[in-house]
C-alpha cells in the first residue's frame, strides 16, 4: 500500500519549518544613494544592507562616511529634501 497522503503533506511541512516565505516592498538596492529627510545638511548615503523585520517591514543600512545605522524608508528619500 502507498503512504498516506496526509502524512507524507506534514511530512514536508515539518521538514520545511524553518524557511519563511515573505514578499517584500523592497524601495531601495544595494549601492542606491539616499538622503535622509531629517539631515538638515544633506549628506548622501549609500544603501549597504537591509533587514526584514517582524509584521513584513524593512530597514535598510545606510553608509555616510566612517557611520552606519539602521533606517526606516519613511526616513530615506533618493532626492534631496529640502527642508524649511
Amino acid at each position: 500500500m502507498g503512504e498516506d497522503p496526509a502524512a507524507t503533506r506534514a511530512n514536508t511541512i515539518a521538514g520545511t519549518r524553518n524557511f519563511i516565505i515573505m514578499l517584500l516592498n523592497i524601495k531601495y538596492e544595494f549601492g542606491d544613494i539616499v538622503y535622509l529627510k531629517t539631515d538638515l545638511d544633506q549628506h548622501p548615503g549609500v544603501i549597504t544592507g537591509l533587514q526584514a523585520r517582524p509584521g513584513g517591514s524593512i530597514t535598510y543600512e545606510i553608509t555616510r562616511d566612517d557611520y552606519s545605522d539602521w533606517y526606516y524608508p519613511e526616513e530615506i528619500s533618493k532626492d534631496k529634501a529640502f527642508l524649511k
